[in-house]
């Protein structure tokens, strides 16, 4: 597997760097890394973590996604929305992505 280095001392594997160009999608890996120091405080995140983006439409922001930081599945440690993004015009939602010590992977390279 080819690793990219990425911002904060984290690497990315090829598929998530096509996955992020594909879909001019930096910004929710830009996301993920700004979360890194509050994850390394859980000791449950600091080695493993599930990232998963959904659609979260309102009224006044039609395009608003959450993107969410889960322990394991259905334990969410904390979200951010995103009041605009064009990654709904990309790929279909709901969006899975891991964090296995530091290293940013699609699931299907797990």
């Amino acid at each position: 597997m080819t690793y990219y280095r990425y911002t904060g001392g984290l690497l990315i594997t090829e598929g998530i760097k096509h996955f992020a160009e594909t879909n001019q999608c930096f910004w929710l890996l830009d996301v993920i890394a700004s979360y890194q120091r509050q994850c390394n405080k859980d000791e449950m995140l600091r080695e493993f973590q599930i990232w998963t983006v959904e659609a979260k439409a309102t009224r006044t922001y039609k395009n608003q996604v959450k993107v969410i930081c889960s322990r394991d599945t259905d334990d969410d440690a904390f979200f951010q929305k995103i009041r605009f993004s064009d990654i709904t015009d990309y790929t279909e939602l709901p969006i899975k992505i891991y964090v296995i010590d530091n290293v940013i992977l699609l699931p299907s390279e797990y």
